[in-house]
């Protein structure tokens, strides 16, 4: 029987995904699909994934929760300007891809209907290949290109309908200070460490407000190694649903803060080397990127934990070392 509320935080894991595999049958009959196995590949609070098999298949399923917990709803406009977005770059730019489905209304997204809410579900065409390496030159330098090919393919896309998606600007880089500053404030960062993380979000937002000309568009937000797959010379990115609007450079820096916060120099230099091949970029643009770099390492790192007691900087040093001091002093540290 399925679930009737959404908001399931009170029960244990097992009924968890009692209640989701219920969900999962109702979300595949409309989709036209009643014989099938399937299997879970992430659950949690927000967003459900199944691999699911049967004659047409294999598929992934993806079902968003609008739960109090996120800061954004999954509306139906949300999951659609991925999904359309994702069909056009297989389309139109040639990149393999998880294929969005359509159900049996031709539709892209199915709402699922229950007491406290919508369910809104996708179906995907689940992609084959095997894990790129993090360290291989070769993948990183590949992985660069593709990144490029996407943007230079979404900067020609023209959507139909508005794009609904999560976004990150400059506003969004002030609120993320604004964060820091409060935990300072409640001393939850050292003054010697919150003096070298303003001063770096100081220069990055001072960069970015005299950016002109920024390229903005829908990107992955969350592209690096662990969400590309290959196959022979076929490099495949999975999981775009982090995707939002931002500038293509904050989406490339970070990419490249992946392997730059591990300190692997070389696929970092590779990688931009492989996307500059295809989108050429003037030395404003690397040093605005270099900027992107440190504030998405900021954000991500420390920003968005506020309300985390067990705040750690156990990465801290490394990071001013290799970026934070370079970046301060004028020294470029993705090129060298």
């Amino acid at each position: 029987m399925l679930f009737e509320y959404l908001d399931f935080r009170e029960v244990d894991r097992e009924e968890q995904i009692r209640r989701c595999d219920s969900s999962a049958r109702k979300a595949l009959a409309l989709f036209g699909i009643t014989n099938y196995k399937i299997q879970a590949v992430q659950n949690f609070l927000g967003e459900n994934k199944w691999r699911v098999d049967c004659d047409s298949g294999p598929y992934l399923l993806i079902m968003s929760y609008p739960v109090k917990l996120w800061d954004f709803a999954p509306s139906v406009a949300y999951l659609e300007s991925q999904l359309l977005w994702m069909l056009y770059l297989e389309e139109e730019v040639g990149v393999t891809l998880q294929t969005p489905q359509r159900n049996e209304e031709g539709e892209l997204v199915s709402t699922v209907r229950l007491l406290d809410g919508d369910l809104q579900c996708a179906l995907l065409k689940w992609v084959e290949g095997e894990a790129v390496s993090m360290t291989s030159l070769k993948d990183a330098e590949n992985i660069g290109k593709l990144s490029a090919r996407i943007h230079e393919g979404t900067q020609k896309w023209k959507p139909e309908r508005e794009i609904v998606r999560r976004q990150w600007n400059l506003k969004a880089m002030e609120e993320s200070s604004e964060r820091l500053k409060r935990l300072f404030s409640l001393g939850r960062i050292e003054p010697n460490r919150f003096s070298i993380i303003e001063g770096c979000m100081n220069k990055v937002l001072q960069m970015w407000q005299g950016a002109d000309g920024l390229k903005c568009s829908i990107t992955h937000q969350d592209y690096h190694p662990g969400n590309c797959l290959k196959q022979e010379r076929d490099y495949r990115p999975i999981d775009f649903e982090g995707s939002g609007v931002c500038p293509q450079l904050w989406d490339l820096a970070l990419t490249l803060g992946y392997w730059r916060r591990k300190n692997l120099f070389g696929n970092t230099e590779k990688c931009l080397n492989g996307y500059t091949s295809i989108i050429p970029l003037q030395s404003r643009h690397i040093e605005l990127l270099e900027a992107f770099v440190v504030g998405s390492i900021v954000c991500k790192a420390w920003a968005k934990l506020e309300d985390d007691p067990s705040l750690s900087f156990k990465q801290f040093d490394r990071y001013n070392q290799s970026i934070f001091a370079p970046f301060l002093s004028g020294k470029p540290f993705l090129t060298g």
